[in-house]
């Protein structure tokens, strides 16, 4: 399933501004409109899989319980979230109806909608004012089976995923370009962080 099938139209989310929003959107959207889907996965576009021999059902596994709607990754809490929502997982559920609907709702808050990572900030403000949303929502290490922050320099071989979140595009564009290079190679030291990419399956595209 890609999100573009979750839409009636290209064009139904254009007015979502900022665009962050519209991921809260898409997924309800998804939900709703493929009946059959137990779960979702959703990557921000500057997030890249780096580790492809583990499997979702090895993260979900290992991350969430049967009470998790979300898992989400940890964030730096001095930042003011206690986690990221580049990458997040989420189970079919009442609960994470319930999440996605009141966290549509603040779209409507103006100081929500432009706040600074203005989706992940009104769903930290849900996370600290609502138990239900607490006991909904399980925050997990972002790393090695979610997400390693290029930012902090802290990838290290067998890391799920980068996110690029606050780095240059070129360095984004730089690693995409070592995947292709390295496909059906086997992992190897990097010069830079002591990490390298383990390469996607033949006809798999980054």
């Amino acid at each position: 399933m890609t999100t573009s099938s979750c839409l009636r139209s290209k064009d139904e989310l254009d007015s979502v501004r900022p665009a962050t929003w519209a991921k809260v959107f898409l997924l309800r959207a998804c939900f709703m409109r493929h009946e059959a889907v137990d779960r979702l996965v959703w990557f921000d576009s500057d997030v890249v899989i780096a580790n492809y021999t583990l499997s979702m059902e090895t993260i979900l596994a290992q991350t969430a319980t049967q009470s998790c709607a979300l898992v989400l990754g940890s964030d730096e809490k001095e930042l003011g979230c206690p986690f990221n929502t580049g990458l997040m997982l989420l189970r079919r559920s009442n609960t994470t109806d319930r999440v996605l609907t009141a966290l549509a709702k603040l779209y409507d808050d103006p100081r929500a909608r432009h706040a600074i990572n203005p989706e992940q900030t009104a769903l930290t403000r849900m996370y600290k004012s609502y138990m239900w949303v607490r006991r909904a929502l399980c925050v997990v290490p972002r790393r090695p089976l979610l997400q390693s922050f290029m930012k902090f320099e802290e990838q290290h071989a067998g890391d799920f995923s980068l996110h690029f979140t606050l780095s240059p595009r070129k360095q984004l564009d730089e690693f995409a370009a070592t995947v292709r290079r390295q496909a059906g190679r086997v992992p190897a030291p990097s010069t830079q962080g002591g990490w390298s990419a383990s390469p996607p399956a033949d006809g798999e595209s980054v």
